[in-house]
C-alpha cells in the first residue's frame, strides 16, 4: 500500500509545463539519477498497469521507476497529452487514481511510497519517439558500455533511425548511439545550454 503524499512545487518546468505545475511527492521522496538500482522489467509491468488510468485523465506516462532501496519509492512521471501545464489538482487526482489502481492489482510486494511528478526542464528521454519529438534540442546521453570510446554524450538531437539515436556533437560531428545501449538520457535546460558545457 502506498504511503500518504503531499504536494510541493516542482524544481523546474519543462517544455509544455510552467511553474504552476506540481509534483505530488511522498513523504519518503527521493531525488537521484543513476544511483539507485532499478528493476526495469518491473517498471515496465507497472507502467502497463497504470497507463490506462493516467491516459483516461488526459495525461501520459513519461517514466516509471521503482527503487530497490530499503524504503522503496515508486516514481511516476506524467505530462499532459496536449502539452498544456500539469496543474496541482491534476497531479493530486492522478496520484489518488494511480494509488487506487495499484492497491487493486498489488504488483509490489511490501510497503512503498508513491511519488507522482511532472518533468522539469531536464525532461528524461525514455522512448525512441522522445528522440524524434525533441529533435533540435540539446540533450545528454549516458550509455551502459562505451560507444566509440565514450559513455557520455552531449549535443543537439537529430532524431532516431535504424534503432539508433542521432546526435550532433559540435566539432566531433554526428554520432549514432544504439538505443539499446542508452542507460539514461535527458534534455539540457536552456540555461545550461547558454552557460556552456557542464
Amino acid at each position: 500500500m502506498a504511503a500518504d503524499s503531499r504536494i510541493v512545487p516542482p524544481v523546474n518546468a519543462p517544455r509544455g509545463l510552467d511553474r504552476r505545475s506540481v509534483r505530488t511527492v511522498s513523504l519518503a521522496a527521493f531525488s537521484v539519477f543513476g544511483v539507485l538500482r532499478l528493476d526495469r522489467e518491473n517498471d515496465t509491468a507497472i507502467e502497463e498497469l497504470i497507463a490506462p488510468t493516467v491516459e483516461s485523465m488526459s495525461c501520459a506516462v513519461v517514466r516509471v521507476r521503482l527503487s530497490q532501496a530499503r524504503a522503496p519509492v515508486l516514481q511516476v512521471m506524467v505530462e499532459r497529452a496536449d502539452g498544456a501545464p500539469v496543474t496541482v489538482d491534476e497531479c493530486a487526482r492522478i496520484s489518488h487514481a494511480v494509488s487506487a489502481a495499484l492497491d487493486v492489482a498489488d504488483p509490489i510486494a511490501g510497503s512503498y511510497s508513491l511519488e507522482v511528478s511532472s518533468p522539469g526542464f531536464d525532461r528524461p528521454l525514455v522512448r525512441a519517439a522522445d528522440f524524434e519529438r525533441f529533435a533540435g534540442c540539446e540533450a545528454k546521453l549516458q550509455t551502459v558500455e562505451p560507444v566509440g570510446g565514450r559513455r557520455r554524450f552531449r549535443g543537439r538531437l537529430i532524431g532516431y533511425a535504424d534503432r539508433s539515436v542521432r546526435i550532433e556533437l559540435g566539432d566531433d560531428g554526428e554520432v549514432c548511439v544504439p538505443f539499446a545501449a542508452i542507460r539514461a538520457a535527458r534534455l539540457v535546460p536552456a540555461a545550461d545550454t547558454a552557460g556552456g558545457k557542464g
